[in-house]
């Protein structure tokens, strides 16, 4: 009897937790795509179907370009996020925990990652304010009959 209890005490846990990792709004419940992922996915749609849009080659320049600097901002910014994590994981293994400085270091963290945001949504922004609204329209039918709009998330 003690062993079923433990059992279902252990299957409880772990339903738990695979809610709590995988569950709806967590980042592992869409494959762990961030922003930084929905704008290469998108540019890299605009462009294969330039035809389709209409995109003129000045538009699709620069989509690209910003697919690019969203590329090369993204590895700097996570750069300084990892090493700031470095810096914070190795100042906690010293004996004596200055908290201060640790304090200082997780707000340099989610200072950079506000900063990350932030830019994504700018870049974002910036690749469909590109577009006129004829091919935005385009774009969003283009979307929605292949089953990817933003109502066809499950």
């Amino acid at each position: 009897m003690r062993k079923k209890g433990i059992n279902v005490l252990a299957l409880v846990i772990c339903g738990t937790l695979m809610f709590t990792l995988v569950g709806p709004g967590s980042a592992m419940a869409y494959g762990k795509k961030g922003m930084d992922s929905k704008i290469y996915h998108k540019a890299s749609y605009m462009v294969d179907n330039r035809d389709e849009l209409g995109l003129t080659d000045e538009q699709v320049r620069q989509i690209n370009a910003i697919k690019t600097a969203v590329k090369k901002e993204m590895i700097k910014k996570n750069a300084e996020i990892d090493l700031v994590a470095v810096d914070i994981k190795t100042m906690l293994q010293e004996n004596k925990v200055d908290v201060k400085a640790a304090r200082d270091l997780l707000d340099k963290k989610y200072e950079l990652k506000k900063e990350k945001a932030k830019y994504l949504v700018g870049e974002y922004a910036a690749l469909k304010d590109m577009l006129t609204d004829e091919q935005m329209g385009s774009l969003e039918k283009m979307w929605r009959d292949k089953g990817k709009g933003p109502c066809d998330r499950k």
